[in-house]
């Protein structure tokens, strides 16, 4: 009497698993998928953002302002040209001061194809320099300067338009 007792218990047992089992399955089933389905999203997300242009390549086209950063190479897409932004001198009033000067940022772009040159543009009073079949005009010197930041050459970014 005793193990029937424990038989119809046993029984009820696995009458009792059997019914939320499939239940937990399913819960589990759903979870995965909403898992599977948010990694395949953020795996998205990250290749369509990774493709987007960025304006910081170290080519340019002629005729297009572009912005270049110091003690970087740039050349055209063909590689006629090939040059840096060698150094920069920021000598303009800051932000906040009152000076008597508005003084300029002077930009040195040293030329190492086709023919071995160095360039200074000015904001003041040479805003365009030629060299060779190359004419590179300066049209701003960022960011400008503000006296309670100190910029590093690192930070510095020119926006020039060259034209062949």
């Amino acid at each position: 009497m005793k193990l029937r007792f424990l038989s119809d218990e046993l029984d009820e047992h696995l009458k009792l698993r059997n019914f939320f089992m499939p239940e937990t399955i399913y819960m589990k089933r759903n979870y995965m998928d909403m898992m599977r389905k948010i990694y395949i999203l953020f795996v998205l997300l990250f290749a369509v953002f990774s493709c987007t242009e960025n304006d910081e390549s170290n080519h340019f086209d002629f005729g297009e302002e572009k912005q270049f950063r110091v003690d970087e190479f740039y050349s055209d897409y063909s590689e006629s040209l090939v040059f840096e932004i060698s150094a920069i001198s920021d000598s303009r009033c800051p932000t906040g001061v009152v000076c008597i000067w508005a003084g300029e940022a002077r930009v040195e772009i040293a030329i190492s194809s086709p023919e071995i040159d160095t360039l200074e543009l000015s904001t003041h009073n040479q805003q365009m320099a030629t060299s060779g079949d190359y004419t590179f005009e300066l049209i701003d010197v960022t960011p400008y300067p503000d006296i309670n930041t100190v910029t590093k050459s690192e930070d510095y970014r020119v926006k020039m338009k060259i034209v062949r």
